[in-house]
């Protein structure tokens, strides 16, 4: 179990709490594994970002919110869960 501080859960739960109330239209979760395992996290980031740079090309129109957790499993390697809120389509 990894720990984690008590600045950091505060700001969650602040986060989950603003989100709620500027109640998005939409909210979609995913978790994003990787086809070939990976276990540094630069190389890592670096595919998450491109591939988050296309979603949000892709939804420009839209007003979108999104933010993630990076985590590993039990075998060291990475995967991102990511939520996806839409406040507004167009």
């Amino acid at each position: 179990m990894n720990k984690v501080s008590k600045k950091s859960v505060c700001n969650f739960i602040e986060r989950g709490l603003r989100i709620k109330a500027a109640k998005p239209v939409l909210h979609y979760h995913q978790t994003l594994t990787f086809p070939e395992p990976i276990l540094e996290e630069k190389h890592a980031k670096s595919i998450f970002e491109k591939f988050m740079k296309q979603v949000v090309k892709a939804y420009k129109d839209n007003e979108l919110s999104i933010y993630y957790v990076q985590e590993r499993r039990k075998d060291r390697t990475l995967h991102y869960h990511v939520n996806f809120l839409f406040f507004a389509a167009r």
